[in-house]
């Protein structure tokens, strides 16, 4: 029997909040500051359901702004929430725009809300034999699942979600699908602003229907319920007969549903791509034909795209190209790279453009020869390695792919030579590493490559020194539009070439099933790989005149290209680990960890779940009656946040503070640290990023070094386990001290702020007297401490509010603070009100070194999101010309240090360590402080601290 045809019904409203609230804080706009993190949000979910859920049909519902029957029957219904963003206002239209484009049937009636349609929609379909899948952020929904009907509520995605049948609902809200109304009817929906019963909670009701099934049933036999709740009961019941009212959604609602016109169908693509370019989202766009595989006349599973190895000629059985290509509108006889069919959009809009390669498997020694010959004469080439892995000292080298022409990929000859593939011939990786070496050796042949830092650690690991890097394509991209959502090798080749790539997963798969390069065969590897380096290659031409546009060249090649060696160096030399000492850490923070808990519960008169939130939060806010700060769509909330406002309340909410710092240490570090040791060398070896943080500092991760907590004594000994690779070592440390106040003071060219770091004083007791009014000597600690606070709060641009939630002050003194501070230092204020100025005329700000960081942000129409862009923007010229300093200062010692017994270990924030032989240190500290407070000239000078000790940690 084949199953059911499957109708996925998507709320839409409730979806476009969800990723609203999701995307809020990335800033996502167009470049002319439209904001589109809603719709985006929206259409990847909508996509996604169709690509995981497999749809026969699909609709969605929209809810109108005119009141519906139940603000006719209780007129404080959703009376408190809030009104919508404006932001999210003015997404609606494009969102809409969006799911026509899709000729997506949309479901919208006047007076009733989009439940009310899905639950009658979802009734018919089911009638009509179908499946019905509700996607929403709503539980109200439960109500409606029956063994035909099932819910997903996302989260992080549609593919990760488990459907919630009738067992599922009972699992999670302890009743019926059907007993839901009647629970809201009891415990109320603060959501909604249902009252339901004053008194009873979630627990009280799911109890009262578990014994008495229904609302009707619980007032037919009242007198069997007890006590006070009885009374609660009998006094209440209008409002909770109203309040099941409110909350039953009615399946009866008065709309024309015809199933036909839900069946996916081929939308108009020049329609569709000329909406989504109009939004700039790229990156849906290039994955349209995959996402339109679905949709009846489009793609069939498993349609070529770029770079993926085809059999046979046009039109084969499975091959979906001529069909995509017609629905697109363009060509159909128009082959792509490996003989499949590439897709043309109609003349209004490209979709993706066919790549021509020219290829050569090199699995003959004769092959080898020809390559040889081939690298002997060209003036450089482009390179990629293919592994079975991604951290490039676990790996096992499969393949290595080369170009040598351009700069277009029809002018690139391509060639990949396998030398681990277990089927299809290979090479011995001896003698193609022997014929290889001497190009690869030759400084003066020009190398490029997309990520060189993993190829050139993977080949080194392999026993193939390379040199002569002259291009990074990612790296290259990053300085061009640091904002970019990836700049990885296939999001580039769309977004810039419009190039369809076949991504990894095609070929090894995911999750569990997943497999490793080295299981692929030689003959479906081989123009993966060429892709890959031909499109590099083309990238190349195309990123190297925009770096000279944005004048971000000298940046490139004197700071971030020969940072790549740097790292390189760092991450293969590793850093020791005290792995019995932290063993020994693990077992002190478990036993504070249980001596905390054990008080915890002793505040709360008896043991819950701390780490639930929604036990805390009753323990929190219901038994000990403490303010709810905040709250969210399951209840009030207990993040940080909200913890650190109560945490003067009572002293439960200390200990909880307590308990999360002591278990977050030793979870993510204490714990993980030792597992992270490579058996090979003993050591952990990080992984540096250079194109994550916009700001353009360096972020690490396996393990993310630049997090280790320093100012808790508990995140310091943390620090006590990194220790020098040899007995005769020490650890050194070397620390910019201020950098970012007085970068700060450079730019902003305040008389006061310059003079004192000229005279070398101490800047925070400083802005103390200045603000308080006191001589420098009549400075106590606790000014100082607060004029600390104010300093780098004003670099972070922090509000009235957020220094008085940081002071523990009221608000009134905070911004009083703020204006004194502003009246002593003008010229800081002057700076901020520049930067703004300038960030929003050119959309972008820059550090000293010119490096850009664009704020789509400065732009929206939410307060919220303004706010975080106009902190961007006085900041990251600040945080991004200290990420260069340290930079620079890294670029310069590297070289220096091979006359000296000692290697550069991290690069952690403003601080680089290092380790060194005991009778080296002073050589070592001499010229570590000479170079790093040399790395830039200000108006001001550089000062470093620079101390040794036998760990990380006394190197302080």
């Amino acid at each position: 029997m084949s199953p059911a045809p499957r109708l996925v019904l998507i709320d839409g409203h409730a979806l476009a909040y969800r990723a609203y609230f999701a995307l809020m804080r990335r800033g996502f706009a167009t470049r002319d500051g439209r904001p589109t993190g809603a719709v985006f949000g929206f259409v990847k979910m909508m996509l996604e359901a169709i690509t995981n859920l497999q749809p026969a049909c699909l609709a969605v519902t929209f809810d109108m702004a005119a009141p519906t029957f139940r603000h006719e029957a209780y007129d404080q219904y959703k009376a408190h929430r809030a009104r919508m963003d404006d932001d999210m206002v003015s997404q609606m239209k494009p969102l809409r725009e969006v799911v026509a484009a899709f000729d997506i049937p949309v479901y919208e009636l006047a007076g009733w809300e989009a439940d009310d349609l899905i639950g009658t929609i979802s009734r018919q379909a089911a009638a009509q034999g179908y499946e019905v899948l509700i996607l929403t952020g709503d539980r109200d929904a439960f109500q409606l699942v029956t063994d035909q009907v099932k819910v997903l509520l996302p989260t992080n995605g549609v593919s990760e979600l488990a459907p919630f049948g009738p067992a599922q609902v009972v699992e999670k809200m302890g009743v019926t699908p059907a007993q839901i109304p009647d629970l809201k009817g009891l415990m109320g929906d603060s959501s909604d602003n249902i009252p339901g019963v004053p008194g009873v909670g979630e627990k009280g009701a799911v109890k009262l229907l578990l014994e008495f099934g229904t609302l009707e049933n619980l007032y037919k036999n009242l007198d069997q319920v007890k006590g006070k709740l009885q009374d609660k009961l009998r006094e209440h019941e209008n409002l909770a007969r109203m309040s099941l009212d409110l909350a039953t959604i009615n399946c009866e609602a008065p709309i024309d549903f015809q199933i036909e016109k839900c069946h996916l169908t081929m939308p108009d693509l020049p329609r569709l791509t000329k909406v989504l370019e109009d939004l700039e989202f790229t990156s849906i766009i290039r994955q349209l034909p995959r996402s339109l595989a679905g949709f009846a006349g489009g793609p069939a599973a498993g349609a070529p795209t770029l770079g993926s190895p085809q059999r046979g000629g046009p039109g084969e059985a499975g091959d979906g190209g001529p069909r995509l290509a017609a629905a697109l509108g363009g060509d159909a006889a128009q082959p792509n790279l490996f003989g499949g069919q590439v897709a043309e959009a109609a003349p209004v809009v490209q979709v993706a453009r066919p790549l021509e390669l020219n290829l050569t498997i090199v699995d003959t020694a004769a092959k080898l020869a020809e390559l040889v010959a081939t690298l002997d004469v060209a003036p450089g080439f482009t390179y990629d390695v293919e592994t079975t892995g991604l951290n490039p000292m676990r790996v096992d080298l499969v393949g290595v792919a080369l170009a040598v022409g351009g700069p277009e990929a029809k002018d690139v000859r391509a060639y990949y030579v396998p030398v681990g593939h277990g089927e299809g011939t290979n090479l011995a990786w001896s003698d193609v590493r022997t014929a290889l070496q001497p190009a690869f050796a030759d400084p003066q042949k020009a190398k490029v490559a997309h990520n060189a830092k993993y190829d050139l650690e993977v080949l080194q690991q392999q026993g193939l020194e390379a040199r002569g890097l002259t291009f990074d394509t990612m790296i290259a991209d990053y300085l061009v539009y640091s904002g970019r959502e990836s700049h990885g090798l296939k999001a580039l080749a769309w977004e810039l070439l419009r190039y369809e790539m076949t991504e990894i997963k095609a070929l090894i798969g995911s999750g569990a099933k997943q497999i490793t390069m080295a299981q692929v065969s030689v003959e479906k590897a081989a123009p993966y790989a060429a892709a890959d380096v031909a499109v590099t290659t083309e990238l190349r031409h195309v990123l190297g005149p925009k770096l000279a546009e944005l004048g971000q060249e000298k940046l490139f090649h004197e700071v971030e290209l020969p940072l790549v060696p740097v790292l390189i160096a760092m991450e293969t030399h590793g850093v020791k680990l005290d792995v019995d000492y932290l063993k020994q850490l693990s077992d002190k923070l478990g036993e504070r960890l249980a001596q905390a808990e054990k008080e915890i519960h002793a505040h709360a008169g008896g043991a819950f779940n701390i780490n639930s939130p929604r036990q805390l939060g009753v323990v929190l806010f219901e038994k000990l009656q403490l303010p709810v700060i905040k709250r969210t769509k399951t209840g009030p909330s207990t993040d940080a946040e909200v913890l650190e406002e109560l945490s003067a309340s009572h002293d439960i909410v200390r200990k909880i503070l307590e308990y999360r710092q002591l278990g977050k240490l030793k979870s993510t570090y204490v714990d993980l640290l030792p597992t992270m040791v490579n058996p090979n060398t003993g050591r952990v070896h990080t992984n540096y990023n250079q194109t994550m943080a916009a700001t353009g500092r360096l972020s690490s991760q396996d393990p993310n070094l630049q997090n280790i907590p320093i100012r808790t004594d508990l995140g310091r000994e943390i620090r006590r386990a990194f220790l020098p690779s040899r007995p005769d070592r020490v650890i050194l440390a070397a620390d910019y001290s201020q950098i970012e106040l007085r970068i700060l003071a450079h730019v902003s060219q305040d008389p006061t702020f310059l003079q004192a770091f000229k005279e070398d004083q101490d800047i925070h007791a400083v802005t103390a007297a200045e603000i308080f009014g006191v001589p420098l000597a009549e400075v106590t600690s606790e000014m100082r401490r607060r004029a600390k606070t104010t300093n780098f709060g004003i670099i972070y641009g922090q509000s009235d509010f957020g220094l008085s939630k940081k002071l523990g002050i009221p608000r009134k003194e905070a911004k009083e603070f703020i204006e004194r501070f502003n009246a002593r230092y003008p010229g800081i204020q002057h700076y901020m009100i520049r930067t703004l100025a300038s960030a929003r005329r050119n959309g972008y700000v820059e550090t000293l070194s010119g490096r850009r960081r664009y704020i789509p942000e400065l732009s929206a129409g939410n307060r919220q999101v303004r706010d975080f862009g106009e902190r961007m923007a006085i900041n990251a010229p600040i945080q991004g010309t200290a990420a260069d300093i340290i930079k620079i200062a890294m670029v310069r010692l590297f070289p220096r240090l091979t006359g000296l017994p000692a290697a550069m270990l991290l690069q952690v924030h403003d601080e680089l360590v290092f380790e060194v032989d005991r009778d080296a240190v002073e050589p070592l500290q001499a010229l570590v402080t000479e170079v790093m407070e040399g790395a830039f000239t200000l108006d001001v000078p550089l000062r470093v601290d620079a101390h040794a000790g036998p760990t990380w940690m006394e190197a302080k």
